[in-house]
């Protein structure tokens, strides 16, 4: 690398995306090393495995550094920055609000460095602060230049914030704002170009009046009364709303406009006339009451309807039309139906709503999805179309995997013969994956993979088996789509394992981006749990960086749990991982009520004053998410024991039959009550606390431990471990890892007595000890006192 020139070494520095990366370059080059002071950007992401190192140092011989001080020091090495992205790992748990990355003192010691020059910043917080954060007031105060700002994840105040002209770009997401008319908005970024205010919450009545805004996306989580928009210069409008929301838009130079309304139903809204609209796409459980409330835009060519209904009887509630369709755009070229919207438009009876009074010559492509529900009815409902409309050209019709392929084939040959003249594109969709395309436009032959293909060939019982293989159910039913002979065989499957991302959460509640409907997670779990003979093992989870809306979705709900009586009989194993509800779950008596015959239960959720008391319970894990005021076990026969997460106020242990016990519970408090009955089986103890030496005097002196590890989180013991305090309550050990923690603490220790070993000098056989060697000397000293006593090792 040192031959290159440094022009070509800074240019491959600036491509890497994550500054992790470029550290490490650095350190493998001297000539990366040399450039790096060039770089531009920092791009500083703090996963969990740094969270966690920088404070435990379990599987580490070496301190890692806290993330604030490593970016620090990135920003001191730095002769200019232009763009700085940092964010934080959304399962990191808050330790003090100084930890925030939007905290005004954190932002004072940065911030400043990079005034002069900053063109882009992007910061993610944790988003559950206590208090606002004044981040937003002194980026105004100090970055005069910039141009971009991304916040995500925070609580903010726009107290004494300065006004930033040079920024054009804004994107706030699941931010708390404390600017409810969004007055401070206006008035402090007044040529904002593009503004994303996604899951904002803390408005009332809020108001957009921007004069130079060309691009705005606008999430509404919160209920609302009302929301303007007035924005004269205005290109392109997504806004989605799942609340009742009374909606005012005023863009008269609007060419694309994203519309989701959920609950129109509940909403008013009101536009005024768009003079240049080219693009429209509308969803709504009543999109033709929401049709109603445009104007005539006839300079509307691209037109897509959503729509959420899946009952016969709420479609006809919405009362969507044709006649309606084109008499809000007569002069549509193409025009796309999702199948949501197609089922509205079947479910009108009356002929009159099927005339196209305009438009008629103008359309020249249609794209619909159909599910086949009534093939009769859905082609006559075609044939009103086609027929209409003189001047198509290009028919793009998609059936859900799920009709069955003589009826897909037969409609296919049915539309083609009617219809001969026209350009035919067929397809397939599901819920569950992309559209797929059949290629072969002969109906008659229909060579498609998903009718027939090299998968049919293979005996069931092998299919099975690769089906039993997949991890996820998502894959799963990819392969159901992608061939027939797999969707023959499924029922047969004995699980489901389905993890509900937060890409698919938001899919299922937006439809800006997709042109087809995205299913919400507990439908299609349902919907598989009905189409399988026989449920072995159940797992579902439901990310927890998903941002709960409402008590829907919740896994542990008392409705959701109407899958069980489907299962009862054979469930052998349930697991269940989602948000921590804030009233009781029921979940659990109703598994009891119908799972007689299960064998293996998880269930995440959250519990208060929690006691397992099971006499045959051999293994046993334990995550604590929450301080809780006492945990408890009574289980006579268990083995294998692991208890990690947030300390609770008072642990209490009955295990006589215990052999393996790892114990991981770290607090900023002093444990208050730590109990265990005598362990007369105990060969394998991991201790992993803020508090060793506590947890070391609370254990009875166990003389069958053989294996011991010690380790703490924290760089500054608490309190004083000796040395005479870990053979006394464990005589015999034999092998004895000590990682650099509570070496740490070990070495605080200045009483001489501390250091002398009573017991156990005979049986020590192996000693494993992480060293920092912040005083080479004192820790040689005590290495030296460890191994003159110890005189088998």
């Amino acid at each position: 690398m040192d031959k290159l020139p440094h022009a070509v070494l800074l240019q491959i520095l600036s491509r890497l995306d994550d500054s992790a990366d470029v550290a490490r370059c650095r350190f493998a080059s001297k000539a990366f090393d040399t450039v790096f002071p060039s770089l531009r950007s920092i791009n500083l992401q703090c996963s969990l495995d740094w969270y966690n190192s920088s404070r435990s140092r379990v599987s580490n011989s070496q301190q890692i550094k806290p993330f604030k001080t490593v970016f620090l020091h990135l920003i001191s090495k730095l002769e200019t920055v232009k763009s700085v992205c940092i964010s934080l790992h959304w399962r990191v748990v808050r330790v003090s609000d100084g930890f925030y990355l939007t905290d005004g003192d954190f932002a004072k010691e940065w911030l400043p460095r990079v005034s002069g020059s900053l063109k882009s910043l992007s910061i993610s917080d944790l988003g559950d602060q206590r208090c606002p954060q004044n981040v937003l007031p002194l980026i105004s105060e100090y970055c005069h230049n910039l141009v971009s700002l991304k916040l995500k994840y925070a609580w903010l105040s726009v107290h004494n914030m300065n006004p930033m002209p040079m920024l054009t770009s804004l994107t706030l997401e699941n931010i708390r704002l404390e600017d409810a008319n969004l007055n401070k908005l206006n008035k402090c970024f007044p040529n904002l170009q593009v503004l994303n205010l996604e899951g904002v919450k803390g408005l009332k009545d809020p108001k957009i009046h921007l004069l130079n805004l060309k691009t705005c996306l606008w999430d509404v989580d919160d209920s609302l009364r009302s929301l303007t928009l007035i924005t004269p210069n205005l290109i392109t409008l997504e806004f989605e709303s799942s609340k009742p929301v009374a909606l005012h838009v005023e863009a008269p130079m609007l060419s694309h406009f994203n519309l989701d309304l959920s609950t129109f139903q509940h909403a008013a809204f009101t536009i005024k006339k768009f003079e240049n609209l080219k693009t429209l796409w509308v969803y709504s459980s009543y999109t033709g009451s929401l049709l109603s409330k445009f104007p005539i835009i006839k300079t509307v060519e691209n037109l897509t309807l959503d729509s959420g209904n899946e009952a016969l009887r709420d479609a006809r509630d919405s009362k969507l039309t044709l006649r309606k369709v084109f008499t809000v755009s007569p002069n549509i070229s193409s025009l796309y139906i999702n199948s949501g919207a197609w089922s509205e438009l079947e479910a009108c009876l009356n002929p009159k709503g099927w005339e196209i009074l305009d438009g008629r010559e103008g359309l020249k492509t249609i794209w619909a999805y159909l599910e086949l529900d009534d093939p009769p009815l859905t082609f006559s409902s075609v044939a009103r179309v086609l027929d209409q409309c003189v001047g198509l050209s290009e028919v793009s019709l998609l059936i859900h995997t799920d009709v069955d392929n003589t009826v897909s084939k037969g409609f296919m040959s049915k539309c083609v013969a009617r219809w001969p003249e026209l350009k035919w594109r067929w397809g397939i969709w599901s819920h569950e994956m992309k559209d797929s395309w059949i290629n072969d436009v002969s109906i008659s032959t229909v060579p498609t993979s998903h009718i027939t293909g090299p998968m049919d060939k293979l005996p069931h019982s092998l299919l099975l088996q690769i089906l039993s293989r997949l991890d996820d159910s998502a894959d799963v039913a990819r392969c159901r789509v992608a061939s027939k002979a797999f969707g023959t065989v499924f029922p047969g499957l004995r699980s489901i394992n389905l993890r509900c991302s937060l890409k698919w959460y938001d899919s299922s509640r937006s439809r800006v981006s997709s042109s087809q409907r995205v299913k919400h997670f507990k439908t299609v779990f349902l919907d598989l749990i009905s189409k399988l003979e026989t449920v072995e093992s159940v797992c579902i989870v439901f990310w927890s960086q998903i941002y709960r809306e409402s008590d829907d979705i919740y896994l542990t709900d008392g409705d959701f749990a109407e899958l069980l009586p489907r299962v009862s009989g054979s469930l052998k194993s349930l697991s269940i991982s989602g948000h921590h509800s804030e009233s009781p779950s029921h979940v659990l008596p109703l598994i009891s009520e119908y799972c007689p015959n299960l064998v293996l239960l998880v269930v995440v959720t959250g519990h208060e004053d929690p006691k397992i008391h099971l006499l045959n319970l051999k293994t046993c894990y334990w995550y604590v998410y929450d301080k809780l005021p006492s945990l408890t076990l009574i289980t006579p026969n268990l083995i294998s024991l692991k208890i990690e997460g947030i300390m609770t106020t008072a642990l209490y242990i009955e295990a006589p039959m215990l052999s393996h016990f790892h114990l991981g519970l770290n607090s900023r408090e002093h444990p208050r009550i730590f109990t265990v009955k005598k362990f007369e089986n105990l060969k394998t103890v991991w201790l992993d606390s803020s508090y060793t030496g506590s947890f070391l005097s609370e254990f009875p002196i166990t003389k069958t431990v053989k294996t011991l590890t010690l380790d703490s989180g924290d760089e500054v013991p608490k309190e004083f471990l000796t040395l005479e305090k870990v053979f006394t309550v464990f005589p015999n050990v034999s092998s004895l890892c000590i990682k650099s923690g509570p070496w740490s603490e070990l070495e605080s220790c200045l009483n001489l007595e501390g250091w002398e070993i009573l017991d156990g000098r005979k049986g020590l056989k192996t000693l494993c000890a992480y060293l920092m060697l912040v005083d080479p000397s004192l820790t040689f000293s005590y290495v030296a006192c460890v191994l003159d006593q110890c005189v088998s090792l």
